[in-house]
């Protein structure tokens, strides 16, 4: 099992601050595509985007890079997901 721990908005959108997910041969990308059907539209656009950086990745505390999400998750990882801050007008 990978712990996800969640921030912000995506605790709200998932109505916790922490879930599960079984390991089977997964990697940080196909984490945050399960999350995202599990979660809905706006849970994805925040974890995967449009090929902008949305969120705050880091597996076991260590930050994964947005172009970089093969790492591999191992059982008992944990994956902690944070929302960017958005600037509002100016």
């Amino acid at each position: 099992m990978v712990k996800v721990l969640l921030f912000g908005e995506l605790k709200r959108l998932a109505a916790s601050s922490e879930v599960f997910l079984e390991v089977r041969e997964t990697n940080v990308l196909n984490a945050l595509v399960d999350l995202s059907a599990r979660y809905g539209g706006r849970f994805r656009e925040i974890v995967l985007g449009d090929g902008d950086e949305r969120a705050i990745v880091l597996v076991n505390g260590a930050p994964v890079r947005f172009g970089v999400m093969e790492k591999r998750l191992n059982d008992g990882d944990v994956l902690s997901l944070m929302p960017l801050c958005e600037e509002g007008p100016e």
